[in-house]
């Protein structure tokens, strides 16, 4: 399934890569609070609500929801994006403390941790909903474009454009 939603000047591309039933319990006692459907028709609602710059803002935060998240959380969906610094889960999807488990890495690039922290949070937290938040103008995939399989002069920064090289010679293959 996949959605294109306005965010401003900027679109995002949004993919949902898995709607987590069966394993995301296994060690949760009890059931998910939304359902996967669910889960995605409150991020959808919040993107209209910041599309139309009507989001909750303080309240999403307030003393009360602090206090009540300091004890454990249980965020109904799970957001795997890239780390730039314009596309922020928490406002795109106008959502507060506890609602989305938001996991940030340039490119987007599933490796260990990531796949870990995704994970826990679907089988620990028990959240129904796994998204993948993509972007234009990702400062990682120019990166990897640039290099023209060439070093890009950082170890770190070729860890990353090595990661995401073969998707853009599978890109170009289209």
């Amino acid at each position: 399934m996949s959605k294109i939603c306005k965010l401003g000047k900027c679109f995002v591309v949004m993919s949902l890569v898995a709607a987590v039933a069966g394993f995301a319990f296994a060690s949760a006692g009890s059931g998910p609070s939304v359902s996967p459907d669910e889960a995605l028709q409150k991020l959808m609602d919040g993107n209209k609500r910041y599309v139309e710059n009507q989001m909750a803002g303080g309240k999403l935060c307030d003393a009360p929801t602090r206090t009540s998240l300091a004890k454990s959380q249980k965020p109904y969906a799970i957001i795997l994006t890239c780390s730039d610094s314009r596309v922020p889960p928490e406002i795109v999807f106008d959502k507060g403390l506890g609602e989305i488990f938001v996991v940030r890495v340039a490119g987007n690039i599933p490796d260990p941790v990531v796949l870990g922290s995704i994970e826990y949070a679907a089988e620990h937290l028990g959240s129904p909903l796994v998204m993948v938040l993509g972007h234009e103008r990702c400062g990682a995939v120019s990166a990897t474009v640039g290099a023209k399989g060439k070093s890009t002069g950082s170890a770190n920064i070729d860890a990353i454009v090595k990661a995401i090289a073969p998707n853009i010679k599978s890109a170009g293959k289209d």
